[in-house]
This record gives structure tokens, sequence and C-alpha cells, in this order.
């Protein structure tokens, strides 16, 4: 019988039953219950009352051990037994991949390998009556693959305000730039390639095994993220051709961020050479990742941003990548031949509608340039000139010539970048769960990347909010309440603001030129602000393309 018990105590769903027989679980310091201790079976941590949002937060749980020496580029490994109490003050991020001179995105200040931690926060009801099963929030950060931290999460206790209390939130942290996202035919031989999202996985893993004792239920997890985050959500549905369980039942999928040149198929060439190079600059060239693993963290940080010095704007030394394994092939191939997992209940897949301003190289000013930067990209094979061609000329035509809507340089890239890094993979999802997604068009001014967060996380307690006015308040918390809604339930209506929506439906129209029954968000003033469009920012024919130049560059490889 003990035999038994001890096996139960590392299966997901850990029954709260079991966890008061066995001492798992959540104890109480004092009678006024201001703090709760959860005791895992390899570490207790104390989690504060937060009596604002009646609330518990718990911050900076090891869900793995260091990924430090030998750990680096490995799977996540067990974190190690910790008798002592846990007050959360031992966390930080993952370290920053900036270039040599200066960050490509905000980042934050206290940040080192030794990362992987999450928080948890937990509504006081489900604390007290672990029986409870509340659906459970597994939120990624973005930041281009290079910066973030479980530290931008936005506003996990306004979010669980928003579900009515109903609502676990889960954020972890993974590895950036070379330290998460390091591949080519070298780590696939010596390490685990896309270590990143071994992380992300494993807090999910961490989720399926101990939500139970915070009365979570690991059966009704959605997954949400925005930009890289929303990128990764997509990657976890192609994993292994597809056949891995992603862990999450519904997703929440905000500018799905990648590019389809990090996305490359040439393992052996462009991803090798990538690591070679970033070998060099570590003092390691021919000594492979055993010598990597023996570097101190300046050295290894000082190869990193040297690595993404010289990328051009927007674009960096290491992102998601094909790796054989867990990647097998670029995201679109998967989607295209079928080859993804098909479990998922429900999605929202959502863009803003400029959401490559933010990431185009400004240093192009001409026509002149954008051709060179597509030859760049592409590079100068004869069987991609076909491609080459049909971007340059008729895709995004230069400005002033027949057929080109453009007024400037800028209007030009910023729609390529817009389809090629972010709409066409909302696209992609449409056509993937066809009667399962919901798609939003973010259409509110000036709709740049990242601007729906404003809603998202809308906190009406927080100071930078309080000049608002009333009707701004209400359409931000409108907006939030379709999300919540889906979180909880799987179906953005069913818990909305009734007064301040309009019925959302399943998008349609997969297999035609634009998707049908899009929220378009004009304002967040209320529903006077919404509408369903056909989106013509989703549009078949062009998104088709990349499908056909990843089927060229496959070929090629």
């Amino acid at each position: 019988m003990v035999g038994f018990l001890k096996h139960l105590l590392f299966y997901p769903l850990v029954s709260a039953a079991l966890s008061s027989a066995t001492g798992l679980g959540i104890h109480f310091e004092n009678e006024n219950q201001e703090s709760a201790l959860l005791k895992l079976d390899y570490a207790t941590y104390r989690g504060v009352y937060n009596a604002t949002n009646d609330v518990y937060v718990f911050k900076n749980i090891r869900f793995a051990a260091p990924p430090l020496g030998n750990l680096r580029w490995a799977k996540p490994a067990v974190p190690l037994n910790t008798t002592e109490i846990q007050d959360g003050s031992a966390g930080r991020s993952c370290t920053q991949s900036g270039s040599a001179g200066r960050s490509p995105l905000p980042g934050p200040s206290t940040a080192g390998e030794d990362c992987l931690f999450l928080d948890l926060t937990v509504p006081s009801k489900a604390i007290k009556d672990p029986s409870l099963k509340l659906p459970v929030m597994a939120w990624y950060y973005g930041g281009a693959y290079v910066v973030g931290s479980k530290e931008q999460r936005g506003g996990a206790e306004a979010f669980i305000k928003a579900a009515e209390g109903n609502l676990i939130w889960v954020a972890g942290n993974y590895r950036l730039g070379a330290y998460g996202f390091l591949t080519g035919t070298t780590v696939e031989k010596e390490a685990v390639p896309n270590a990143g999202f071994w992380d992300q996985r494993a807090v999910l893993e961490w989720i399926q095994k101990n939500i139970a004792l915070v009365g979570g239920d690991s059966k009704t997890v959605t997954a949400m993220g925005i930009s890289a985050g929303a990128g990764s959500i997509l990657h976890h549905l192609i994993f292994e051709g597809g056949k891995l369980d992603p862990l999450f039942k519904r997703a929440i999928i905000q500018s799905p961020g990648y590019t389809n040149f990090q996305a490359r198929q040439d393992r052996p060439g462009k991803l090798e050479q990538s690591y070679k190079r970033f070998e060099d600059l570590a003092g390691c060239a021919g000594k492979g990742i055993a010598c990597l693993r023996t570097l101190n963290e300046t050295a290894l940080k000082d190869a990193s941003d040297k690595a993404n010095s010289g990328q051009t704007q927007g674009s960096f030394a290491f992102g998601p990548a094909p790796d054989g394994s867990l990647i097998e092939k670029a995201p679109v191939l998967h989607f295209d031949s079928g080859r993804y997992w098909k479990g998922i209940e429900s999605i929202i897949s959502s863009h803003v509608t400029n959401e490559g301003g933010t990431f185009i190289d400004r240093s192009i000013t001409n026509d002149a340039g954008f051709d060179a930067m597509i030859l760049r990209s592409y590079g100068n094979r004869s069987e991609l000139a076909p491609f080459r061609e049909k971007v340059i000329k008729q895709l995004y035509p230069p400005v002033g010539t027949a057929g080109s809507n453009y007024k400037s340089i800028t209007d030009r890239l910023t729609q390529y970048a817009s389809e090629m890094s972010f709409t066409c993979h909302n696209r992609l999802l449409a056509d993937a769960y066809p009667g399962k997604t919901y798609s939003v068009q973010y259409a509110v001014p000036p709709g740049g990347h990242g601007s729906d967060q404003a809603g998202t996380f809308f906190n009406s307690l927080a100071p930078q909010n309080a000049g608002l006015s009333k009707s701004d308040v209400e359409g931000r918390l409108a907006f939030q309440s379709y999300l919540a809604s889906f979180a909880v339930t799987g179906d953005p209506n069913k818990k909305r603001n009734k007064a301040a929506t309009i019925e959302w439906p399943l998008t349609t129209g997969e297999k035609d030129v634009t998707l049908s029954n899009v929220l378009n968000v004009a304002s967040l003033t209320g529903s006077s602000g919404l509408s369903l469009i056909k989106d013509d920012q989703q549009v078949k024919d062009r998104c088709s393309y990349y499908t056909d130049l990843a089927k060229a560059m496959d070929n090629l490889a």
C-alpha cells in the first residue's frame, strides 16, 4: 500500500484527499490566513494573500533545476529537494540576449542563467477548497525569443478578477536567445536544440502534476501568449510531428510571432553556421558543446551579445528552428500536411492592424534596398528565383508601380513584415481548426504590435489608468471579459459583459480568400467599437505563398 501511494504522488492528478493524507498541498501558517504554505514533493513555498484581489500569490517556484554546466542546452531537470521554506525572493529572469552595445527590446534588470521559476496566482476560494477544480491559465511572455520574463505577466490578478475568481494563473520563464534556441547539427548530436521550448513544456508538466494541490483542473488548461509567447504556443501544436500532446486544451494566441527564416530548413547549412559562429565567439572553436558548458556566465553572455551584433533591425541570431525531432520542419509545412495536434477544443487567434511596423529595418530607405533584403533572406539559388520575383513584383510591388498601393517604402516593408512574421500565422490557425477558432482584428489606433495588451491586462486600479473616462474603463473591461470567458468556458460569449459587447461567432470562410465573422475591435469604448468583418489582413492567396516558399526551401535542404 505504501508503494502504491508513493507511485500516486508522481501522477499528474493528485487528489485533494491524497494531498491531505501525505502532507502535500496547502497549509495555513496562522489563523488569519495571511500566508499559505504550498508543500510540493521537493520543496515548500510560501504564498502571500492579496486582499485587494482576494488571491494568494506564490512567487518564484522552481519548476526545474538551474540549467548550468552540463544542464546548459539540456532538457529541464527535476529540481533538487529543499527543506527550508521558500519565500519567493530567490528568483530572476532568464539571461536577456541583447547585442553588443544595445538591447533590442526592454528587458528585466535582474537576470541570469539560474532562471527556471514560475509564479502561481490562486483565488482564495481554491486555496481553501482544493476540490473546486478551477480552469488554469498558462501564460507565456513575448520578446522576440531574446528578451522577456514572467514578470511581464501583465495583470494576472486583474484577469482573475475578470474571470470572477474562477481561474488559476501560472506564468513561467523559459531560456532565451542562444541559451534557449541554439540549433544546428552539432547541437542535435551533443545537446538539446530549442531548449526554451522544453522549458515551456516543463511548466505545463508542472501544472499537470501539481495544480490539483491548489484547486486547479489539469484537464482544463488554456495556454496564452503574445508575440513570441504566442508563436511558441503555435509551435507546441506541431511538436514531434503533431503527435506530442501539448498539455493544454485551449489557447489564446495573440500576434503569433516568428519569421519563416527563423524556421528555415537548412539544418546542416545556415543553422550549423550560426552555431559555429557562436562557438567561435565564445572561444570554443572546434571544441563543441562540452567547451561551451565550461564557460562562466560572463563569457557566455559576451558571446551571446556578440552573436546578435550585426543583425538587421527586427532580426536576431537565434530563434525557433527545425531540429529534426521536436520541430521536424517549419510549422507551415506541418499545417499544410495535416501533421499537427488535432485535440484542441477552441482557439482565440488575434492580430493587430500594424504588426510589422515595429520590426522593419529602417536602414532600408528605397525599393532597391527592399530587393536587396529579399536576396539576402532567400539566397541566390536559382530554384528560388521565381519566389524572389513574385515577392518583389507581385505581392509587394515597388512604390508607384502598377498594382502598388504603397505610399512609401515603410508601407511596403510593414506589410511584408506583418504577413511574413505574424498575420499569416493567424491564417494557419483558422484554416487548421475550422469550427474551433474565434478570430480578432484589433484595430484600435495606431494598431501597433502589442497594443492589444492594454485591453487584455487592463487593471482599473492601476495608477496609470486613473485618468480614464468611465466609457474607456468599461470598454477595456468588456474586451477583457471576452478573453476571461474563453479561459473559463472555452467560449468568449458565455460570461462576457453582454451590455458592452456583441455576440462573437466562430470564424467561417476557412476555404475562402478572406475569413468571415472576425471580431473587429475599432475602439475600447464598448459595443459601439465592435463589429464583425471579413478580415482583409489574413488573405488566403497571399499567405499560401509562404507555404509554397517553405516547400521549395525544404526541397533544397
